[in-house]
């Protein structure tokens, strides 16, 4: 197997430098990337072996798995006894289009390469050249993010197989010659084993090793392959309070070491690199809901109409694409699905998973916390966080805030100036719950998301601040669940909230 610009990975960091002009001949070390991924290797040589597909796309979020992945199926012993010339690219955000195609002429036909005039003539050549021949001809297309770049890497031929790894499934062409690999992250065991690889060098928890702290730890990293490996390496050889902090700090989003920041957040924040400024505010928007928890879409998307002033038929095409490239996942009544509802709340709900959720948060908390545009709680909290506190006689300039607690009191409230803040999102867990009285205050409140997380029915009271956010400057929108009998129930002190 040829691999043509692919990183050569540290089996105890996990770190490696690229060489764009580098070939390599072996995989770096198996164990490293065959940890979980039987069944999915499995399922995807089913899909190669079908006589009618000539692309597989393999797709999932970032640091899912999916280079692991294909170098791995390379290396299996079918697929090499079948294909005995492999080509493995790396694609990436800007390739060299030019480049690629002479690489892949050289090494489907071991010789020299012709002089392509542009991009459309080297394809041109190498679709020619392959129609003359009929011997299997596998290529891996790995990490590509536009179909505009895939479709000039793409060949109709006998014996043609593509496979296609990416963040961004839609950008794989849909025909009866294709199939689409959606690729699962790691379950609870698999996830530990890998942890372990990275943290002990062993796949299992050594004795001398705090096992629940160890589980708790790679728990946070909720099965991404990346983060497994980026908090493995880091705390590899740390002391017991290394650990206990990294638990702290991941339960709270936060970044665990520079290490982190980088190995893990940086490489997340290329998927939201390519997105525009109102896309990017839009994925910044999903760290105001808490991790693990399926919300109402259309709270959302009231966010992004009333605060973004999207309209609402963009606000579900948004809502769609950010699924599409594997940013969140949208679920009806019925599972996960590939096409959005225009219906009430109650069909259509979204899920992130968490690490992205902590990459969102950890892009929208940089700088001052008074000039935020979010004001955000990571995770649930018995009060408001001391660093607000400190800060109550500053005014906030945070356009959507987010508030996650247990039960709440009127003298657990302290005055905040939050006059710039257009939503405000509040999910609790309590039976009984007084909303803040500085609702009264909040002029520009236009949209408002109330949530009792808890399995049982809890008591709303305070209700008497919300007659104060009629106005025909900011007429608001509220959104309650699950949801009140009536809007009239909203007048009514010590309402029954279900």
């Amino acid at each position: 197997m040829d691999i043509f610009n692919c990183k050569a990975v540290c089996s105890r960091t996990g770190k490696g430098e690229a060489n764009q002009y580098s070939f390599h001949n072996t995989l770096p070390v198996k164990s490293m990337f065959y940890v979980g991924l039987g069944k999915s290797i499995g399922d995807l040589k089913e899909l190669l072996f079908q006589s009618d597909a000539s692309i597989v796309g393999v797709h999932c979020m970032g640091g899912g798995g999916k280079t692991s992945l294909a170098l791995a199926l390379c290396d299996d012993p079918n697929i090499k006894g079948c294909f005995r010339n492999i080509v493995f690219i790396t694609v990436s955000q800007s390739p060299n289009l030019k480049g690629i195609l002479e690489t892949i002429w050289e090494k489907l036909f071991r010789r020299n390469v012709p002089e392509f005039q542009n991009v459309e003539d080297a394809h041109i050549q190498l679709q020619q050249r392959l129609l003359k021949q009929s011997k299997p001809t596998p290529v891996v297309l790995d990490d590509v993010w536009s179909r505009a770049n895939l479709d000039k890497l793409l060949f109709e031929a006998p014996g043609c197989k593509t496979l296609v790894t990416t963040r961004n499934g839609s950008i794989v062409p849909r025909n009866p010659y294709t199939r689409l690999y959606q690729l699962p992250l790691l379950n609870k065991e698999d996830a530990l084993s890998l942890f372990c690889l990275s943290a002990f060098g062993q796949t299992s928890i050594p004795i001398t090793a705090d096992a629940n702290l160890v589980i708790e730890v790679q728990a946070e990293c909720k099965g991404l392959p990346l983060a497994l490996k980026v908090v493995g390496s880091y705390l590899y050889g740390e002391p017991h309070v290394a650990w206990e902090n990294a638990k702290q700090k991941l339960s709270l989003g936060e970044s665990i070491s520079p290490y982190h920041s980088e190995g893990l957040f940086r490489r997340l924040e290329t998927s939201i690199d390519c997105l525009d400024d109102v896309w990017r505010e839009c994925f910044l928007d999903l760290g105001s809901f808490p991790e693990g928890k399926k919300i109402c879409a259309d709270a959302l998307l009231d966010i992004w109409v009333y605060v973004r002033n999207m309209e609402w038929q963009d606000a579900h095409i948004m809502l769609l694409e950010l699924a599409r490239r594997n940013l969140l996942n949208l679920i009806s009544n019925q599972g996960i699905q590939s096409t959005i509802s225009y219906g009430c709340a109650s069909e259509l709900f979204f899920l992130q998973h968490d690490v992205m959720r902590d990459l969102a948060l950890y892009m929208g908390c940089q700088g001052s916390i008074v000039h935020r545009k979010r004001l955000l709680m990571p995770r649930k909290e018995h009060r408001l966080p001391g660093e607000w506190e400190l800060l109550r006689d500053r005014q906030f300039n945070a356009h959507i805030v987010s508030i996650h607690t247990g039960s709440m009191a009127e003298n657990d409230w302290y005055e905040m100036n939050l006059s710039e803040t257009e939503a405000l999102v509040l999910y609790f867990s309590a039976s009984e719950y007084f909303l803040p009285p500085f609702l009264k205050t909040m002029k520009k409140l236009k949209v408002l998301i109330l949530c009792n997380l808890s399995s049982e029915k809890a008591i709303i009271k305070g209700l008497d601040a919300l007659s104060s956010l009629s106005s025909e400057v900011f007429p608001w929108r509220g959104w309650f669940y699950p949801p009140f009998p009536n809007r009239a129930e909203l007048c009514k002190t010590g309402t029954n909230f279900l």
